[in-house]
């Protein structure tokens, strides 16, 4: 009877937590006149903006300083292989489908900007705090995104723990609420993690790490959203 009622209350959580989200996200013109919705987003903007500036000058100083190699056993027994292409399309087109399923609910896509500003920050620090120089067998990612707004057009291989591609894809694993999507969004978290360690671009540990980082930002948006400055 306990396991029963335990079960309903998940489900009726599970259900009051969608019916929120799209409760609060009728319109992005509804949503645009309510005051605590445009000064979230104005802050969040202003956070990616000065991350943005910010982000080529740190991968710099991190390329520039002397890491540790760590002895992976998994990529001790992995050829290298290069993937780039593969990692490529599957992080764009996970991000352009996850960006069209969010769009219609406004809160959810601030919450899912925001999250991913925490997570940035989260990364910025234990790149940092972990010096780490490239694996043993290390194949360049070709990204030209990335290569273009993050590193600047320079070489950078140091920014390592933890993965970026692997806790974004995640992160937008979490926060989709269908059920065949959210299926995609893991299968493609799982292969791009699987590419590039078979590319040795990351350690293991930098690819583990990386969806516990995305997870914490995710339990951390749901107890600020309880909070009445997050609250829309």
């Amino acid at each position: 009877m306990q396991l029963v009622r335990r079960s309903k209350w998940k489900n009726y959580s599970e259900k009051n937590m969608i019916s929120q989200f799209k409760e609060s996200n009728l319109s992005w013109q509804k949503a645009l006149r309510i005051r605590s919705f445009r000064l979230q987003l104005l802050i969040t903007t202003i956070g990616l903006c000065a991350v943005l500036i910010f982000i080529p000058q740190f991968f710099l100083f991190i390329q520039s300083r002397n890491g540790i190699v760590i002895n992976d056993e998994l990529l001790n027994i992995l050829t290298p292989q290069n993937f780039s292409t593969a990692i490529f399309v599957l992080i764009y087109s996970t991000i352009v489908v996850a960006v069209f399923s969010f769009y219609k609910f406004p809160v959810m896509l601030l919450r899912v900007l925001q999250c991913y500003l925490l997570l940035t920050f989260l990364r910025i620090i234990s790149i940092w705090l972990v010096p780490l120089n490239a694996p043993s067998g290390y194949i360049d990612l070709v990204d030209p995104f990335i290569g273009r707004f993050a590193y600047a057009g320079n070489y950078i291989d140091k920014d390592l723990f933890f993965s970026g591609h692997v806790s974004i894809l995640f992160l937008i694993f979490l926060f989709e609420e269908r059920r065949w999507l959210k299926i995609i969004f893991m299968l493609s978290t799982f292969l791009v993690a699987a590419f590039l360690l078979k590319q040795h671009v990351h350690y293991s540990i930098d690819i583990l790490a990386a969806p516990l980082f995305a997870l914490s930002c995710y339990r951390l948006w749901k107890i600020a959203d309880r909070n009445s400055f997050f609250r829309i």
